[in-house]
């Protein structure tokens, strides 16, 4: 059982199966996250200029190093949120990311999975 946060994928496939049930895709993640809701300092519920709604999480300074160094060594492939045991999401790693926030489109997820991620948040 994964805990809820971010995850790298090994790319040895042998960390632990997780196959994405929106898209069927097979993901064999690392053991140990790289971030954790202990590790998101704050949140915040946004909308764009289209009327998408988000969420976007600043972590802490532990945090904020782990994700540089987990983004830098990634570019090119993909981070996976595990929540509650099951894929929330993957996203594409373009660059280092250095300010220490990431956000989800509430677009991407079911209305339940929005929940399940704002209890953990709250």
């Amino acid at each position: 059982m994964l805990n809820n946060g971010w995850y790298e994928t090994d790319k040895s496939e042998s960390g632990i199966l997780k196959i994405d049930r929106k898209s069927g895709d097979k993901y064999f993640l690392n053991s140990k996250p790289i971030v954790t809701p202990e590790n998101f300092q704050s949140h915040e519920e946004f909308e764009n200029y289209n009327g998408d709604k988000g969420m976007s999480i600043k972590l802490n300074k532990t945090g904020t190093e782990n994700w540089r160094i987990a983004t830098k060594s990634s570019v090119g492939s993909k981070l996976v949120f595990i929540l509650e045991n099951e894929i929330f999401c993957t996203q594409i790693v373009n660059s280092e990311i250095t300010a220490g926030v990431f956000a989800f489109w509430k677009t991407q997820q079911t209305e339940n999975e929005w929940k399940k991620l704002k209890e953990i948040l709250n």
